[in-house]
């Protein structure tokens, strides 16, 4: 996660100015118990003795390359050695010192598998919000990045598919986050003139609710607000940087989940204009989010959104143009949203068959991908619903006009006659369907053929 966000550079030591004799990370994984517990004492005594700061930066730069691997950081995060590093981040005065230490406890958190409940206990939580509380810019991301990587395994642990439910419920009550730490990670977000954080500081904050949001649960909730959502939505119409735009719109798709109420507040805040300008985007992850916020804004829209969509002229030929993206849900999700913009109103599935919608989906239904398959004939089957249902409209309207044609010609049968004509401007859809093998082999039943005759005698 780090490294997407800020470019860190590889510690670096002087072996030869070690107090002990370095050895290599092999070397410590094959070691006895006798001599690695010796190994681990010399590294202790270097950070927590009366040692020079340039010491203690040293051991902890030659340590950091052992906290890479799996098997390591599962034996060093529950060591003595995190108890320590806790308590120098508390009581250290030296920036570079504390921000190493939240950099190595970040790492192993990042890369351990096993973390005993005792680390829970030890309040790691509450010293990393400490830690954001500072004046350092730099001290305060480490601190963000390294409780976005606990977090991450907390919120991982509790949804393991194969977990059971006793060991669910020891993780929910051994893990906890006071309404403090939600607080100050809030307060991260905030965008006002005199608040406004550090991009990178945010994005860390931003990262750590998109992977807490992607799990679900308690803790996702906790973040799930309005205060929250509307400072996302500001970060994500206003940041120059593509990678945090990504972040922000994933994460607030993700939140959207867990609070479908707060779609059409953050639709409004966000403007549909700027959702349909980000599918065009060259990031496929902003270009995916936007599809999703879109694909749940069309599930529940008001008149707002609908309003603003009706300006926007050239949102199917843009969803059109990702029917043909080289990623696969892209592609399905475009597919979801021409469903829903169809549902919402079907001058939309007219607007989308004169730029030969129906081809593309002849041409991919052939595809082996089973779930852009479903897609696909999610909207093939709304569209064979809709075409006998649309017949049946215009049907009631050459009668109403048919029945009109013996009454004069008054201002009120003219203004009537403009408003049942609107089912009849839908009747391209039909020849363009037809002309299409798959939909005129799945549409010609006899009760549409009967339908359509009756259009010819009247």
């Amino acid at each position: 996660m780090i490294y997407r966000i800020e470019k860190l550079g590889d510690p670096t030591f002087d072996p030869e100015a070690l107090a002990f004799e370095p050895i290599a990370l092999s070397e410590m994984l094959s070691a006895s118990q006798d001599e690695l517990e010796r190994f681990l004492t010399f590294i202790y005594r270097s950070i927590a003795g009366a040692t020079s700061l340039n010491e203690k930066m040293n051991t902890l730069a030659y340590f950091e390359s052992l906290c890479s691997h799996s098997a390591s950081a599962n034996i060093l995060i529950n060591s003595s050695l995190m108890t320590l590093f806790l308590k120098l981040l508390r009581s250290a005065k030296s920036v570079p010192l504390r921000i190493r230490l939240t950099t190595v406890m970040g790492i192993l958190l990042r890369h351990a598998t096993f973390i005993a409940d005792e680390l829970a206990s030890s309040g790691i939580i509450e010293a990393l919000t400490d830690t954001l509380r500072d004046r350092d810019e730099r001290l305060r991301r480490s601190a963000m990045a390294t409780l976005g990587e606990l977090v991450f395994y907390v919120a991982t642990q509790k949804n393991e598919q194969d977990s059971v439910q006793e060991q669910s419920d020891r993780i929910v009550s051994v893990w906890t986050m006071s309404s403090s730490t939600v607080m100050q990670i809030v307060r991260l977000l905030r965008v006002g003139e005199k608040e406004k954080e550090d991009e990178t500081l945010q994005h860390y904050a931003i990262k750590m609710l998109e992977n807490v949001a992607a799990h679900g649960g308690e803790w996702a909730h906790r973040f799930t607000s309005q205060e929250v959502m509307l400072n996302l939505v500001h970060i994500c119409t206003t940041t120059k940087n593509d990678h945090l735009k990504a972040t922000a719109s994933s994460t607030i798709f993700r939140l959207l989940r867990h609070s479908r109420n707060l779609i059409n507040l953050v639709v409004d805040k966000m403007g549909v204009r700027h959702c349909v300008r980000c599918l065009r985007d060259q990031q496929q992850k902003i270009q995916q989010s936007y599809l999703n916020i879109l694909n749940l804004a069309l599930l529940d829209a008001n008149s707002r959104t609908k309003n603003a969509l009706s300006e926007e002229k050239g949102l199917v030929g843009d969803l059109i143009n990702l029917l043909e993206h080289a990623t696969t849900a892209i592609r399905m999700k475009s597919y979801l949203c021409l469903l829903n913009l169809s549902r919402l109103d079907l001058r939309w599935l007219l607007s989308a068959c004169r730029v030969k919608l129906p081809a593309y989906m002849e041409r991919a239904a052939k595809t082996r991908d089973a779930r852009l398959r479903q897609c696909i004939g999610l909207l093939r089957d709304h569209i064979l619903r809709s075409v006998p249902e649309l017949c049946g409209l215009i049907k009631a309207d050459i009668d109403v006009l048919s029945r009109r044609k013996f009454v004069g010609g008054t201002a009120g049968s003219s203004a009537g006659a403009k408003a049942t004509g609107s089912a009849m401007a839908l009747f391209p859809i039909v020849p363009l369907l037809v002309y299409t093998d798959s939909f005129r082999a799945s549409g010609e039943d006899q009760h549409l053929v009967t339908k359509l005759s009756t259009f010819l005698r009247q």
